[in-house]
């Protein structure tokens, strides 16, 4: 099922320990899944159909550790994303605390209720950042995102990725702990004075074409631009490639805004589509009144967008501190791998290189991102983007 190959350590100092692990394609014993920490935090990714028997290794290399992660459409570790079939990261905290929280999605519970549910379960005096990851398929990530921040309030940032499942769309996995499911949200809450977090979420493609009028929406369901049903524009402009739909669409995502709100702009991509009343599945909420506008983009755009937020994230960390420890999630989509094809490992080369090839770092092609716009903002749910969250240790101080 595949052949491990472990990332060494790479991080500065002695306390923080990071060890990352990943598979690829090729056959080999999956037994051997071991880390060279003991770890808090063992944060995955993997293919779907690999990813129950990822699970159970897991458990069994890191059974005191608390287990967060989701399929998804591809993997990255370190500067490497081809050919991975799962990749993780264990995490030993020099002080921080860790705990975790689930729900369920489906039912009575809807995603702004789940995100109330996470909120109230992770909420305290010294929680410091919320990791969220949950299902690509069933979420509103709009309403989940603010309603979990609206419990642990806006200094909190709140970082993570909807589940995907390649570009088949039929069902993601989320797993948090020994379960591993479908609908379900997870989420682990960082806790202390010396972890310190920096975030950047940035697209890189363009708007192009008429600015159009949100007419009739329900939630993350679009019925019609300017009038006309949302999956008649989107086949005039896909021609042939409709017949690909819902996969074709995240080559041409949607610009969402408010009139002369300055920061509202958002990246919305279709998640599945309603051939019987013609209306588009979004990822989030589209609502009616705001302008929305086709966007598409170049290889440099998207290179040059992944750079900015590297850089951006890394103008948050603390400076002038001893630092003991720090590495980053990588939380990207899938859209931005269909355009980039062969191209794919370019951007994530860019972001290793603002980083520090040192910093150790994976992630995930995702069905959507999860961050604040700018810092201390709500965090949103964001398509087509390349979100970098970093975490550090420092000795004595604050969250920066």
């Amino acid at each position: 099922m595949g052949v491990l190959s472990e990332v060494p350590n790479l991080q500065r100092g002695e306390l923080m320990k990071v060890s990352i692990v990943s598979w690829d394609e090729l056959a080999g014993d999956t037994s051997q899944l071991s880390f060279n920490v003991t770890p808090d935090l063992v944060v995955y990714f993997g293919d779907g159909h690999i990813l129950e028997e990822a699970h159970k290794q897991l458990q069994s290399a890191a059974p005191d550790a608390i287990l967060l992660g989701c399929s998804s459409a591809g993997q990255i570790a370190n500067q490497v994303t081809d050919g991975l079939n799962f990749v993780a990261v264990a995490i030993k905290f020099a002080s921080t605390k860790v705990k975790a929280a689930s729900c369920q999605i489906g039912g009575d519970i809807s995603s702004a209720q789940a995100g109330r549910e996470i909120g109230q379960q992770l909420q305290a005096d010294d929680l410091a950042c919320v990791i969220l990851l949950s299902d690509g398929m069933e979420t509103n990530g709009s309403d989940l995102a603010k309603s979990i921040s609206e419990i642990v309030g806006t200094k909190i940032s709140v970082i993570g990725a909807l589940a995907a499942d390649g570009d088949r769309f039929n069902e993601t996995l989320v797993g948090l702990n020994a379960n591993l499911s479908s609908g379900q949200v997870a989420a682990v809450g960082l806790y202390g004075t010396n972890i310190h977090i920096g975030h950047s979420s940035q697209g890189g493609w363009r708007p192009f074409g008429p600015r159009r009028i949100v007419t009739k929406s329900d939630g993350n369901i679009l019925y019609e631009l300017d009038g006309e049903p949302a999956l008649d524009l989107y086949e005039r402009y896909l021609g042939e490639e409709a017949n690909e739909l819902p996969a074709s669409g995240w080559l041409f995502p949607l610009q969402i805004s408010e009139a002369n709100v300055e920061n509202s702009e958002t990246t919305r991509t279709i998640l599945n589509i309603n051939r019987k009343d013609k209306s588009l599945i979004f990822a989030g909420t589209m609502p009616e009144g705001a302008i929305a506008q086709l966007m598409k983009a170049s290889h440099e755009g998207l290179i040059e967008g992944a750079t900015q937020a590297a850089a951006q994230a890394v103008e948050q960390l603390p400076k002038g501190r001893e630092i003991l420890g720090e590495f980053a999630f990588l939380l990207t989509c899938v859209g931005r791998r269909m355009v980039m094809k062969q191209r794919t490992e370019e951007e994530v080369e860019a972001v290793g290189e603002e980083l520090g090839l040192t910093m150790p770092r994976i992630g995930f092609y995702s069905y959507g991102e999860i961050c604040p716009k700018i810092v201390g903002g709500m965090p949103r749910l964001q398509n087509q983007t390349m979100t970098i969250s970093l975490f550090s240790e420092s000795v004595g101080g604050g969250n920066a």
